[in-house]
């Protein structure tokens, strides 16, 4: 008996021993240490990385990419998609403390495009961009030109077009597909993405998303943003208008505040701080109802689509001497709907439709004068094509108007006149034109959608093309 309290006695000692001596192997294993700690490679490119802080065998597990050699130094490969890549190393022991104290270590490696720039032609600095092109805007400084594409959110130097980074989910961004960008005023960026929400990038770099869960969004699905001079965000969703102003105070606009629908399709602010609303929904008639006007809505969401302007002051107007805003008849439902808003900058709003308009533009002076302006009596360029529509507006400084159509890009100047830019005589890349966007000098970014090429147009007139799919350079 004696004995085998002795036994027992040797055996809990020698337990605690080995749980002790466990225990400070493990307070005694350094932290894996990597050079670089943050790194940054273009696709296909190698990069030199290094660890510290090892005791054993090494084994590195890339995720997308390749490692070459072994030890404590390797060369890893990038891989051909731009991206995040994630590297995982394990510090195995090996000899009498072999499957004990492992130590295991992780590396988040940046993989960004490789650009393939010319420098034959001044004129054409030519890269790729391999993912088609949803939206473009230029920072506030007009160092950056921030681009949204079906695969993320791309980062580029505004001078020289070079691809600097790719964004994607897993930095932040609640979906890939970026649709529009809107400035924040003080070097933030906002981004629409799918049905995910709204998402927020400060200048800082921090990221932000915001949902019903967590704000005072009414809608998840959102449809149209854009931002006014005092920092805030207007968002037009499927469930109602919201607002969000630099404070972080959110109000949401419905039916009950004056809208004819709450499914909300395109917003445009103007020069006094007013806003142009496209709801869907026909007003048919107005009555006075607290204060201000307040919609008559006939019939369901999918009979057409209504312009709505909101004052600076709060004030909801409709009128129905915009005939051309109404559906005519149920039969005529999805017909000749309002479809893309520009501002003119002096009160008055431009805008374009779906078919059987898709041939024209409208203006709408801030007197309230109406005019058309079609293929055939004016300078907009068309050819015939099954899809032709236009597909972008955008004004200027001087009050005059871009125009992007799938027959080449217009431009009208505020004296009337017109001039048409295709590949025949001028530098365009291309005759369809998807998204146009102006800078602070007066210059005007391009994008085709056939190929995802990027133009730019400076006030003097010179060309610069950026493009995909290519050996190098364009031919000039």
């Amino acid at each position: 008996m004696q004995n085998q309290v002795f036994t027992l006695n040797r055996l809990n000692s020698l337990l605690w021993i080995l749980f002790w001596v466990f225990m400070l192997s493990r307070a005694m294993a350094a932290e894996l240490v990597f050079e670089p700690a943050t790194p940054i490679v273009e696709t296909g490119q190698s990069l030199t990385l290094s660890v510290s802080g090892t005791s054993g065998d090494i084994t590195w597990n890339p995720t997308k990419g390749q490692i070459q050699g072994a030890g404590n130094q390797v060369t890893y490969i990038a891989p051909a998609q731009a991206g995040t890549d994630v590297v995982t190393v394990l510090d195995k022991k090996v000899g009498r403390h072999a499957g004990t104290n492992n130590n295991v270590g992780v590396l988040k490696i940046t993989v960004i495009q490789k650009p393939l720039v010319s420098q034959e032609n001044a004129n054409w600095e030519v890269f790729t961009n391999s993912s088609k092109i949803q939206a473009m805007l230029p920072s506030d400084d007009g160092k950056t030109l921030w681009v949204g594409t079906n695969g993320g959110l791309e980062q580029r130097d505004a001078s020289t077009g070079e691809l600097v980074r790719v964004f994607t989910s897993l930095d932040g961004l609640p979906d890939n597909y970026i649709r529009s960008l809107e400035s924040d005023g003080s070097g933030g960026l906002w981004i629409r993405g799918t049905w995910d929400g709204l998402a927020y990038r400060s200048v800082s770099g921090e990221w932000t998303v915001y949902t019903t869960g967590n704000s005072g969004l009414p809608d998840n699905r959102i449809n149209a943003l854009e931002s006014d001079a005092n920092g805030g965000l207007w968002i037009g969703t499927m469930n109602g208008l919201a607002y969000r102003n630099i404070s972080g105070k959110w109000t949401v606009y419905t039916t009950h505040s004056g809208l004819p629908n709450n499914r909300i399709h395109a917003l445009e602010s103007d020069a006094s701080g007013g806003l142009w609303i496209v709801a869907w929904g026909s007003v048919v008639g107005s009555v006075v109802e607290s204060g201000y006007s307040k919609s008559v809505v006939r019939g369901s969401s999918v009979e057409g689509r209504s312009l709505v302007y909101r004052s600076v002051s709060g004030e909801w107007t409709f009128s129905k001497s915009f005939g051309v805003f109404m559906s005519p008849s149920v039969s005529a439902k999805l017909k000749g709907q309002i479809d893309i808003l520009e501002s003119d900058g002096s009160g008055g709003v431009w805008f374009t439709q779906t078919q059987p308009y898709h041939k024209q533009i409208t203006y709408y002076s801030v007197n309230g004068e109406k005019t058309v302006y079609t293929t055939d009596n004016s300078g907009l360029p068309y050819e015939y094509k099954p899809d032709y529509k236009i597909d972008a507006l955008e004004s200027d400084a001087s009050g005059g108007l871009w125009i992007g159509t799938r027959s080449g890009l217009a431009y009208r100047s505020i004296s009337g006149e017109w001039t048409v830019y295709t590949t025949d005589n001028s530098n365009l890349p291309d005759h369809n034109i998807d998204v146009l966007e102006s800078d602070a000098s007066g210059g005007l970014w391009i994008s085709t959608p056939l190929v995802s090429r990027i133009a730019y147009r400076s006030v003097s007139g010179k060309w610069t093309v950026y493009t995909t799919n290519n050996s190098g350079k364009c031919n000039n």
